[in-house]
């Protein structure tokens, strides 16, 4: 669904762009084409004032970890710029799972965690994005909820 929100920017000159109102998850190839447009946002992206801008490097090198470590088969993760300066990726599994990773890109580190919507059930994990041990594990866990091979 595409939204063409109006206003008028601070040269009060009338504006309108097109957004995604709700964005679709993304193919692995996707991954690095959605990172690279968060290249744009500037300070201040979230509402004028908050919302850091994304390091590039740090978004090439998360593009790039996506690449080398996530496979085709598993779905894709849908990417949303945090307004620390960092991305959430989440994923909707089996319309029961609902997982989250938040990457800190300056650190290059993650906090995982999934719910179960329907008993509650949770996981939580830190993980370090510079070893292919943490994304084996993230592999695995979303293997497992979507009935793949783990």
């Amino acid at each position: 669904t595409h939204v063409l929100p109006q206003g008028i920017d601070r040269y009060k000159r009338s504006k309108s762009m097109e957004i995604d109102k709700y964005p679709s998850p993304l193919d692995v190839n996707g991954i690095a084409t959605r990172l690279e447009e968060l290249k744009a946002l500037r300070d201040g992206w979230l509402d004028g004032k908050a919302g850091l801008a994304l390091d590039k490097a740090s978004l090439d090198w998360l593009a790039e970890a996506f690449q080398h470590n996530y496979p085709d088969d598993l779905p894709p993760p849908y990417l949303y710029p945090t307004a620390e300066g960092g991305i959430q990726a989440e994923w909707s599994v089996n319309n029961t799972w609902e997982i989250t990773l938040e990457i800190d890109l300056k650190h290059k580190r993650g906090e995982w965690h999934a719910l179960e919507m329907i008993t509650g059930t949770e996981k939580e994990k830190s993980l370090n994005l510079n070893k292919s041990e943490s994304w084996q594990w993230m592999k695995t866990e979303i293997e497992r909820r979507t009935g793949g091979e783990a």
